[in-house]
Protein backbone atom coordinates (compact mmCIF):
# COMPACT_ATOMS: atom_id res chain seq x y z
CA UNK A 1 0.00 0.00 0.00
CA UNK A 2 2.86 2.53 0.70
CA UNK A 3 4.23 1.92 -2.75
CA UNK A 4 0.97 2.62 -4.41
CA UNK A 5 0.55 5.91 -1.97
CA UNK A 6 3.83 6.94 -2.83
CA UNK A 7 3.25 6.55 -6.56
CA UNK A 8 0.28 8.80 -6.05
CA UNK A 9 2.58 11.21 -3.99
CA UNK A 10 5.11 11.63 -6.84
CA UNK A 11 1.96 12.38 -9.32
CA UNK A 12 0.70 14.77 -6.78
CA UNK A 13 4.19 16.46 -7.95
CA UNK A 14 3.18 16.97 -11.66
CA UNK A 15 1.39 20.14 -12.61
CA UNK A 16 -2.12 20.72 -12.82
CA UNK A 17 -2.61 19.47 -16.26
CA UNK A 18 -0.89 16.38 -16.16
CA UNK A 19 -2.74 15.37 -13.05
CA UNK A 20 -5.77 15.72 -15.35
CA UNK A 21 -4.22 13.69 -18.24
CA UNK A 22 -3.36 11.18 -16.25
CA UNK A 23 -6.72 10.77 -14.54
CA UNK A 24 -8.23 11.15 -17.80
CA UNK A 25 -6.14 7.64 -18.59
CA UNK A 26 -7.07 6.45 -15.14
CA UNK A 27 -10.67 6.37 -16.15
CA UNK A 28 -10.55 5.37 -19.61
CA UNK A 29 -8.13 2.90 -18.84
CA UNK A 30 -8.85 1.74 -15.57
CA UNK A 31 -12.39 2.30 -14.68
CA UNK A 32 -14.74 2.39 -17.78
CA UNK A 33 -13.27 -0.59 -18.94
CA UNK A 34 -15.38 -2.21 -15.78
CA UNK A 35 -18.82 -0.84 -17.66
CA UNK A 36 -18.00 -3.71 -20.50
CA UNK A 37 -15.98 -6.18 -18.86
CA UNK A 38 -18.26 -8.63 -20.57
CA UNK A 39 -16.38 -7.93 -23.97
CA UNK A 40 -12.92 -9.22 -24.84
CA UNK A 41 -11.84 -6.05 -25.66
CA UNK A 42 -12.79 -4.33 -22.32
CA UNK A 43 -10.86 -7.20 -20.51
CA UNK A 44 -7.95 -6.94 -22.73
CA UNK A 45 -7.57 -2.54 -22.03
CA UNK A 46 -8.12 -3.47 -18.39
CA UNK A 47 -5.82 -5.80 -17.95
CA UNK A 48 -3.43 -4.12 -19.59
CA UNK A 49 -3.89 -0.97 -17.93
CA UNK A 50 -2.91 -3.46 -14.55
CA UNK A 51 0.10 -4.87 -16.07
CA UNK A 52 1.57 -1.13 -17.11
CA UNK A 53 0.99 0.20 -13.36
CA UNK A 54 2.57 -2.78 -11.98
CA UNK A 55 5.53 -2.26 -14.61
CA UNK A 56 5.60 1.23 -13.43
CA UNK A 57 5.41 0.58 -9.55
CA UNK A 58 8.05 -1.72 -9.79
CA UNK A 59 10.04 1.05 -11.72
CA UNK A 60 9.14 3.70 -9.11
CA UNK A 61 9.98 1.40 -6.19
CA UNK A 62 13.68 0.88 -7.69
CA UNK A 63 14.63 4.25 -8.97
CA UNK A 64 12.02 6.82 -7.97
CA UNK A 65 9.19 8.78 -9.81
CA UNK A 66 11.47 9.43 -13.12
CA UNK A 67 10.91 9.80 -16.76
CA UNK A 68 11.33 5.71 -17.32
CA UNK A 69 7.64 5.14 -16.19
CA UNK A 70 6.37 5.27 -19.51
CA UNK A 71 8.05 1.93 -20.25
CA UNK A 72 5.41 0.36 -18.67
CA UNK A 73 2.76 1.57 -21.08
CA UNK A 74 5.46 1.26 -24.35
CA UNK A 75 6.12 -2.47 -23.10
CA UNK A 76 2.18 -3.15 -22.79
CA UNK A 77 -0.30 -0.61 -24.96
CA UNK A 78 1.60 -1.06 -28.10
CA UNK A 79 0.54 -4.50 -28.14
CA UNK A 80 -2.43 -3.76 -26.88
CA UNK A 81 -3.42 -0.94 -29.64
CA UNK A 82 -1.88 -2.88 -31.99
CA UNK A 83 -4.91 -5.88 -31.35
CA UNK A 84 -7.20 -2.94 -30.60
CA UNK A 85 -6.94 -1.15 -33.90
CA UNK A 86 -9.02 -3.22 -36.27
CA UNK A 87 -12.19 -3.97 -33.45
CA UNK A 88 -12.37 -0.33 -32.67
CA UNK A 89 -12.32 0.50 -36.17
CA UNK A 90 -15.32 -2.27 -36.53
CA UNK A 91 -17.38 -0.85 -33.40
CA UNK A 92 -17.33 2.41 -34.84
CA UNK A 93 -18.59 5.62 -32.63
CA UNK A 94 -22.46 4.76 -33.20
CA UNK A 95 -22.74 3.04 -29.79
CA UNK A 96 -21.26 4.19 -26.09
CA UNK A 97 -19.12 0.91 -26.16
CA UNK A 98 -17.42 1.96 -29.97
CA UNK A 99 -17.09 5.61 -28.53
CA UNK A 100 -15.26 4.53 -25.48
CA UNK A 101 -12.51 2.12 -27.66
CA UNK A 102 -12.55 5.24 -30.24
CA UNK A 103 -11.44 7.03 -26.29
CA UNK A 104 -9.10 4.59 -25.14
CA UNK A 105 -7.57 4.54 -28.17
CA UNK A 106 -6.52 7.61 -29.41
CA UNK A 107 -6.05 8.46 -25.55
CA UNK A 108 -3.47 5.96 -25.43
CA UNK A 109 -1.94 6.81 -28.74
CA UNK A 110 -1.34 10.00 -27.81
CA UNK A 111 0.29 8.94 -24.14
CA UNK A 112 2.36 6.38 -26.23
CA UNK A 113 3.74 9.65 -27.63
CA UNK A 114 4.60 11.82 -24.60
CA UNK A 115 5.82 8.24 -22.96
CA UNK A 116 8.33 7.94 -25.83
CA UNK A 117 9.73 11.29 -25.42
CA UNK A 118 9.94 11.06 -21.73
CA UNK A 119 12.16 7.52 -21.90
CA UNK A 120 14.09 9.18 -24.60
CA UNK A 121 14.82 12.18 -22.09
CA UNK A 122 15.81 9.45 -19.83
CA UNK A 123 18.17 7.79 -21.78
CA UNK A 124 19.57 10.97 -22.47
CA UNK A 125 20.30 11.64 -19.19
CA UNK A 126 17.27 13.39 -17.42
CA UNK A 127 17.38 10.58 -14.78
CA UNK A 128 16.86 12.98 -11.62
CA UNK A 129 13.43 11.63 -10.01
CA UNK A 130 10.56 14.01 -8.83
CA UNK A 131 10.08 11.80 -5.79
CA UNK A 132 11.51 8.51 -4.58
CA UNK A 133 9.65 6.03 -2.42
CA UNK A 134 11.82 6.91 0.84
CA UNK A 135 11.04 10.98 0.59
CA UNK A 136 6.86 9.79 -0.01
CA UNK A 137 6.73 8.37 3.53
Amino acid sequence: MRVLLGFFRGMGTLGRPWQVWIALLILANGIAPLVFIGSTEAQVVWISFLVAAAIQMAIFVRLGFVRLLGLGHLAIWIPMLIWLAPRAALAGSGSLFGRWLTVVFVLDLLSLLIDLVDVVRYALGDRHPKLTLEEAQ
